[in-house]
């Protein structure tokens, strides 16, 4: 599994509002691929090139909310969820295994719903970010998905938090 990273973005806006890097990587190279999400995501929504494995969004909006798609770009694979005003978008190398890219962005987005719940906007995700950005850290790093669960990450924040920022 090669995750790059896992962000937050704005529908309406398209701006970052949280980016976990898993990788070492340039911040300007990281805003850059996902400046140009948005992009891919507007025009090749039908089109050849994206991967949808479910609904469009503009087919079934309902339907779409809890749904992925998946987008390769020049350098990476985006696999992305549309989470209320957000859309939560994992950065993949395009060598990676789908299904472990999926179960991995699944497993984000529970833990998405965890740290910040109500409703996910601007306000909230500045609010719970970091919580999310440490919340998110344990699924990807080397512990196997099978192996973790919420209870357990929350455990993991608090001891690896000098704050106890997680509680």
């Amino acid at each position: 599994m090669v995750v790059y990273a896992a962000a937050l973005l704005s529908k309406n806006s398209h701006k970052i509002l949280l980016a976990r890097l898993f990788v070492p990587m340039a911040r300007a190279y990281v805003e850059n691929i996902l400046a140009i999400f948005p992009k891919l995501l507007g025009g090749n929504i039908s089109k050849k090139g994206a991967n949808n494995n479910t609904t469009s969004p503009t087919q079934n909006k309902g339907a779409a909310e809890k749904q992925h798609n998946t987008v390769e770009g020049a350098d990476c694979r985006y696999v992305y969820r549309p989470i209320e005003s957000t859309y939560l978008v994992l950065l993949t190398s395009k060598h990676s295994n789908i299904v472990e890219d999926l179960e991995t962005l699944r497993t984000i987005a529970a833990v998405v719903a965890e740290y910040a719940p109500g409703d996910l906007d601007e306000a909230s995700v500045a609010k719970h970010a970091f919580k999310l950005a440490l919340g998110s850290r344990r699924y990807v790093s080397s512990v196997p998905l099978s192996m973790s669960s919420l209870a357990k990450n929350a455990t993991f924040c608090i001891r690896e938090s000098p704050c106890s920022a997680c509680t």
